[in-house]
């Protein structure tokens, strides 16, 4: 899975789907579950469903906290260089 702000490589070791690992870069880009729905051809409960899973997983309560969580450790895997936060474009 490739970060979509910083084009870096990300498998999260996470008992999940691989669809349901598909919604976090689009939790990154800050998308909607509708907006994420769309993108991927799923029903909007259904990218609720995966984003509730990996909250669980993650232990955070909002997908804010899971987005920081995501970035943070795909940031670790590539060495810090990119440990700071990308632009926006």
């Amino acid at each position: 899975m490739e970060c979509p702000k910083c084009g870096e490589n990300f498998d999260p070791k996470l008992p999940l789907s691989h669809r349901a690992k598909m919604v976090l870069p689009y939790v990154l880009e800050g998308l909607s579950n509708a907006e994420i729905a769309e993108k991927m051809d799923v029903e909007t409960r259904t990218v609720k469903s995966y984003i509730t899973k990996a909250m669980a997983w993650y232990g955070v309560r909002n997908r804010v906290q899971l987005g920081v969580l995501i970035y943070k450790q795909m940031c670790k895997s590539s060495g810090g260089k990119n440990a700071s936060v990308p632009p926006e474009n």
